[in-house]
């Protein structure tokens, strides 16, 4: 079976989507391999408001995480966390995938995503600094020739993967 590996940005439907969809697809969540003091439990309020302890070596085991959930595992669909620091090393370990974000070029996207996270619970230093990396992002990938979805307001991941008939 051709797996995909999705590295998605914030709000795309990642999440959602794993759990609607968990036969084939998972969201591999960088927090528990980031953060030795994670726990599934947490609202998103307690998260926010809590001091963080970082896992010195998350990144590889985050990598070897992925790796083996290509090799062995049973979804088809991989989501993993999007950042510049994650693509290069998929790059690096040569694990093929594409990049989810939004289209930072659509009028109003900013605005739809504050009120998205808004929704979510998410505070508003974290927006600011998600929204601001959505440049960031996209012009990474353009400027690497990442193969790229682009979602526009009111989309999510589910919409594009049927479009593309990876999912049904």
């Amino acid at each position: 079976m051709k797996k995909q590996v999705i590295a998605g940005f914030a709000g795309i439907g990642k999440t959602t989507l794993g759990k609607i969809q968990s036969k084939d697809v998972i969201d591999m969540e960088i927090r528990p391999y980031k953060y030795a003091n994670y726990k599934n439990e947490y609202t998103l309020k307690q998260w926010y408001t809590m001091e963080h302890i970082l896992n010195e070596n998350y990144l590889p085991n985050y990598m070897r995480a992925i790796k083996e959930e290509i090799e062995k595992g049973t979804h088809k669909i991989i989501f993993v966390w999007l950042t510049i620091e994650v693509l290069e090393n998929l790059s690096k370990e040569g694990i093929e995938f594409i990049v989810a974000t939004w289209n930072d070029k659509e009028e109003g996207i900013k605005e739809y995503l504050e009120e998205l996270y808004t929704q979510r619970g998410n505070p508003s230093h974290w927006r600011r600094k998600v929204i601001n990396y959505l440049d960031v992002i996209n012009h990474y990938a353009k400027e690497n020739e990442i193969e790229t979805i682009l979602l526009k307001k009111n989309e999510n991941m589910e919409m594009k993967l049927k479009q593309l008939n990876w999912l049904k």
